[in-house]
This record gives structure tokens, sequence and C-alpha cells, in this order.
């Protein structure tokens, strides 16, 4: 049987300046199934070393400088009008042509027209050419390969497309975010299109498969080519799993199936060995093999693969076929799966924490704002220049002495300005007998929902995993009744934890409250309830796996020279 899982696609894109590295970013934009490649940050004079293939003069236009005065940028525009016109022209030509069965080999307009303007204009060494490659190739497909086209026409389109794309790729001049584009394009093309109504999968191009293994094969070309040909690679396998069409014979399995513990087995610790091992595990993961379990199991448990690495080959352990696997195998797999959750959760913790020590020391250090970190809040008091409470600081409070006991009573000035956006600066200026108290500030809530978006994927996804919403499916009938009552248990534990960290939950301290509600109870920031929640479920989970926590270590000794400066000890 193969276990269903959700697909969680929690894959970051992010994107970086142009540097020595730019293959790197390319990538990680790519194979995170980004549409539109974003390289603003890229400037003209680093783009100068690519070149783009040449525009046929019909078609040629010019991009106004970046610097251009509006007179310039009008000039411009109306000199690019009639080959605009032409551009327009023959697309619409094009289109009928193909749409009334035409053979795009015996029409030069065609040729012409693909050749001379289409893939051409995606290779253009401009950022703003180049951050809309996703757009351009969406509009491709729209514009050539609508549902009007014939199956004659369609392939011989798409031995035109194969051949012009593997030509661009190759070309090591080009700007490698469009050779990466081509690829991918390679990926999308379908020799039959999906219906909506009634529902058909699309059939994916054979020829186009045979050029993506091609690339795999290929010892001469990047890396970063090899990872945009896994993912259209893994959507041939995730469409022919779906519609059991058997377009993939059992040796293109078996050699993607190699490629993909090749990639796994790998000792490269690079960023493109990154990529390459997360598309080698979901494909592996995609193929369904059994004997892909084992593997599975070892990347979890490997104290070298990343986080996602880590997650991809949880996620593939729920795509394989384990009818025939012995409950040793499955049950041995179930604590994996377990103990990567507890391990990820832990992370995640650390994770809260260290946020929120970089916002107290960025607020020193940007905002001149002094914030308390305590195990329960980070808070923001008032100036130490008017307060009663002050006892005479001098260092922001930072020192613990006065009245009062370490919370924040500023320096001048200080606290002021943050309250309406952090919350900080609760009891002004004046003299009040009493020491003032700072709000709990928050971090920001794009921060918080980011870190309750990975704790939420976490424990769904290995929960679906390991039994699903009611328990009984995944890896639960896979395992005898010990391997049932623990993957019970950790549902439960999953389940409390999905809802404690519901974005909707204002008071999360109303978890630890007994029935007494006179009893006080300290307030804590979210952002250190979330930190403690998934502290919380980690160690119930470790328990469940019959792991002993380890004993808390004595706080070392420190040197004065040495105080961290948000621990308020230090000079």
């Amino acid at each position: 049987m193969a276990i269903s899982s959700s697909s969680n696609s929690v894959k970051p894109a992010l994107t970086r300046g142009f540097q020595f590295c730019l293959t790197k970013m390319i990538t990680r934009v790519i194979v995170a199934g980004i549409a539109v490649f974003a390289i603003a940050a890229c400037n003209q004079s680093a783009l100068a070393q690519f070149e783009s293939i040449p525009m046929n003069a019909r078609y040629a236009t010019e991009l106004p400088p970046f610097d251009a005065e509006q007179d310039e940028m009008d000039e411009v525009k109306n000199a690019n009008r009639a080959n605009e016109k032409n551009q327009r022209d023959d697309l619409a030509k094009v289109r009928a042509f193909l749409s009334n069965g035409g053979n795009p080999t015996e029409n030069p307009l065609v040729e012409q027209y693909f050749k001379g303007f289409v893939f051409p204009s995606m290779t253009v060494v401009d950022n703003r050419v180049l951050s809309q490659l996703g757009n351009m190739r969406a509009k491709f497909l729209k514009d050539f390969f609508g549902p009007k086209i014939g199956p004659a026409t369609r392939s011989a389109l798409i031995d035109l497309t194969i051949q012009q794309a593997r030509e661009a790729y190759r070309n090591n001049k080009l700007h490698p975010a469009a050779r990466l584009n081509m690829v991918y394009l390679i990926g999308m093309l379908d020799q039959m299109p999906g219906v909506r109504s009634p529902p058909q999968f699309p059939v994916p191009s054979k020829s186009a498969f045979t050029s993506l293994g091609d690339i795999l094969k290929s010892a001469d070309l990047p890396a970063f080519l090899k990872v945009a040909a896994l993912a259209g690679i893994q959507r041939h396998v995730e469409i022919d799993n779906i519609t059991n069409n058997g377009q993939l014979s059992d040796a293109d399995k078996t050699f993607l199936n190699d490629k993909g513990n090749e990639y796994l087995d790998a000792p490269g610790n690079d960023e493109l060995s990154y990529w390459l091992k997360r598309r080698g595990m979901q494909l592996l993961g995609e193929l369904g093999s059994a004997t892909t379990l084992k593997k599975a199991v070892s990347v979890m448990q490997s104290k070298d693969a990343g986080f996602w690495v880590k997650f991809d080959a949880m996620e593939a352990i729920g795509k394989l076929n384990l009818t025939g696997s012995s409950p040793a195998e499955n049950l041995e797999a179930t604590k994996a799966i377990a103990e990567f959750a507890s391990s990820s959760l832990r992370q995640e913790s650390e994770a809260i924490k260290g946020a929120i020590k970089q916002l107290v020391y960025d607020q020193i250090l940007f905002q001149d704002l002094d914030l308390i970190a305590t195990p329960s809040d980070y808070s923001s008091g008032n100036s130490v220049a008017n307060s009663s409470g002050g006892g005479g600081d001098t260092d922001g409070g930072r020192s613990g002495g006065g009245g009062n006991s370490g919370k924040f009573t500023g320096g001048s000035g200080m606290g002021m300005g943050m309250g309406a956006g952090m919350g900080a600066g609760a009891g002004g200026f004046g003299g009040d007998d009493e020491a003032p108290v700072g709000e709990i500030l928050e971090l920001p809530v794009y921060q918080l929902n980011v870190f309750r978006r990975r704790i939420k994927t976490v424990a769904f996804t290995t929960s679906q995993i390991l039994g699903g919403t009611d328990g009984t499916g995944g890896m639960s009938k896979l395992v005898d009744d010990t391997g049932k009552d623990l993957i019970k248990k950790l549902n439960s534990e999953l389940s409390s934890l999905l809802q404690e960290s519901n974005i909707g939950i204002v008071d999360l301290d109303a978890r630890n409250k007994d029935d007494d509600e006179d009893e006080d109870v300290e307030p804590k920031s979210v952002a250190n309830q979330l930190s403690e929640l998934c502290d919380e479920s980690s160690k119930k989970i470790d328990k469940l796996l019959g792991k002993e926590a380890p004993p808390e270590e004595a706080p070392a000794a420190k040197a004065p020279a040495e105080a961290d400066p948000l621990s308020g000890s230090g000079n």
C-alpha cells in the first residue's frame, strides 16, 4: 500500500544580490517553484559579462537605460512602436496558422518568429526581462500550446521548442537565469493538455522527458541545470503515478532511482549539492519503491542532513509502497519520524529564543531602546532621568541596579517613539512612587507567522504520515500493537500542538491555568509561549520514545569582559 500524505510546499524562495555565487541564488529560486525570478538587486555592470541570442531586426526593440530622462524614454518608445506592431501582427498570424493544424516546419514565418523573437526575448540581459521569465514562460505555453492545437502540430512545436531550448541552455555565454528557464520550460511541455471539465490530467511529452534525462547524464552541464531538470522529471513521475498511463518504463524508473540515490550519497555540502539532495529525495519518494525506506530512515537519522532534506525524507516515506516491508522496519521508520518531529520542535524553540535575543540586541544597537529579555517576556520601560525608581543607574538599567530590579529604566529619550509600533513605554515619565513596568513586546507579526507555519507544517505532516486525522491510516496500518499505541499518543500530542499554536488564540496561557480563576498568571509574549509549546512537545515526544531528558547544565561563569551584553550584567 502507498501511504497518502499531504503536499506541504514550504519551500522558501529567496533572492540575493548578484555575487560570484549567482547560480546558487538562481537555483534556490527555481527549485522552490517560483514562477517569477526576480533579480532586481543585480546591477547592469554585473550583467554585462553575459550575452543574449540575437533578435531578428523585424522584432528588435530597445529598453531605455535605467537612468533615462523622460524625453529619452519617449524617443525610445516611439522607435519601438513599429517593431512592437510586427510582434503583435506576426503572433496573431502564427497562432492562427497553428490553430488550423498547420505544420510549423512548413511555414517560414513560424520559424522566424520563434527563432528571431520568442526565444531571444527570453535571453535579453536586463533585470526587467530576467525577472519576468516565469511570466514569459507561462505566456509561451498559453500562446502556442492551447487546447485548439492538434496532436501533429503540437508534436512539431514540442520538437522545435526542445531544439531551441537545448541550444540555449548549452550556451554558457547566456545568463544562468535564461539557461535555467529553458530547462524548466522543457519540463512543462505536454503532448496532451489537461482538461478542467471533465477532469483530465495532462500527458507530459515523452520527448521532453528524454531531453531532461539527457541533462542528468551530461557530465559537461552545470549542476544547477540538473536541479531544474529534476523538477521537470518529478512532474512526469507524479503525473504517471496518478494516471497510471505507463509512460515511464521500468528502465526509466531504475535510471531515476539510481540518480536519486547518487545525489543523496554525494559528499558535497555546498548549496547546489543541497538542492540536488532535496530533489533526489523527493524523486525517490515519487518513485515509491519500498527499497527507499531504509535510505529515507538513514537520511532522517543523519547528523549531517539539513532540516528540509530530512523533511523530504519523511514525506517520501508517506509515498512508498510498503505492503511487503517488515513490521520491524516500519516501527523503526515510525520512531525516526517521531524523533525528527521532536528535534525539529526543539530547534524551533531555540530559533524563537534566538529571534528574541536578536530583537533585544537590534533595539539596543539601532534604536537605543533597551528591552529586557526574561524567560517570560521582553519588555521596555521608562526614562531613568525623571523616574523615581531609577536608583541612579547610568547604563540604561542594564546593570540591574536601583529600584527597578533590572527592569529597563531607560536613558534620556529612550522608549519614546517606539510605543506605537512596539508597545513600548507603558508608564510614562512621571514621578510615581512605584517602579515603572514596561509592556510586553512582540516579534513582528510576519516573523511569528513564519514560526507558526513551520511548527504547523512539521506537526501536521508528521501526524498525517503516522496515522492521519483518525489515527488509523499511514504508518499505523503497517506496525504492530506497540507501534499503534505509540502513534496514537504521538498524534494526540501533535493535535494539541496544532490547536495551541493556532494563530487565532489570544491567551495561550489559558492552557496553564488551574480551576482557580483568581490565580494570577504571569503574562508572556506569544513568541515565548510558542517557544515553550515547542519545547514541551519535544520533551513529551522524547518521553514517549523512552528517552530521558538531558540533565540541565549549570550556567557557566563568565569573566567580566565576556559577559553577554543582552543578559543585563555587562558593561
